[in-house]
């Protein structure tokens, strides 16, 4: 920023196994979101490495961390950034297109997907005529387009009533029940306790992990796919 050098993240050294449900928990400012965008190989670190299936992502060059992202990481945000001159199916079907899928799988895939979060009857609103909550099941339609192993979630409950909130967070759990690597930041509590994996970020320091099984009176048993 500038002069001034703002050091996110400072000695972390994390493992994320394939089939974990990870959440990520801290104050606002602590690097959460940081340690986000460095595991799904949007940023690259100033030091250190980081690898996914022995990879280290930190040394590809753009174009190759572009086809990396497309087939193993699905991305879900917390401000969604759905084109807004698109409509709802044309949103899911974007990563389709850039993977070279033709128009009639893409749009297939793109419906049977928008089904699967139930959003079946606004498939062809754009995101100006949907609520926060259908547009995040849109978002998370999107970042399953491309059938991915690994989904990355950043605070994909903030700007969502409760809910819509609790709608969310089952069906990311359902997805890593079936099999997905799932790591959500969030500042709420109660969905971060549900992880199986309880991260806390301060100051850019991993400061604690848990990694005993919490009960939630509101969490569902995970159901198979």
């Amino acid at each position: 920023m500038g002069k001034i050098k703002v050091k996110a993240l400072r000695g972390v050294n994390l493992t994320i196994n394939s089939g974990d449900y990870v959440s990520i928990m801290g104050p606002s400012g602590s690097g959460k979101s940081t340690l986000l965008h460095l595991m799904g190989a949007l940023d690259k670190p100033s030091s250190g490495k980081i690898l996914i299936d022995g990879i280290d992502v930190s040394r590809l060059k753009s174009n190759r961390l572009a086809l990396l992202r497309r087939k193993k990481i699905g991305f879900v945000f917390q401000q969604f950034h759905l084109l807004q001159r698109l409509t709802a199916l044309e949103n899911v079907e974007l990563p389709l297109w850039f993977a070279g899928v033709n128009k009639t799988m893409r749009t297939r895939r793109a419906k049977k997907l928008l089904e699967r979060v139930g959003l079946g009857s606004g498939i062809y609103h754009r995101p100006g005529e949907l609520s926060g909550g259908e547009m995040q099941m849109v978002s998370i339609a999107r970042a399953l387009a491309n059938n991915p192993e690994i989904i990355l979630a950043d605070e994909p409950t903030g700007d969502m009533d409760s809910v819509s909130g609790k709608v969310t967070m089952e069906m990311l759990e359902e997805l890593n029940s079936g099999g997905k690597t799932l790591v959500v930041v969030t500042h709420d509590r109660e969905f971060g306790a549900r992880a199986k994996r309880r991260i806390k970020i301060m100051d850019g320091i991993i400061e604690q992990e848990d990694t005993e099984p919490l009960s939630s009176p509101d969490r569902k048993p995970a159901r198979n796919q």
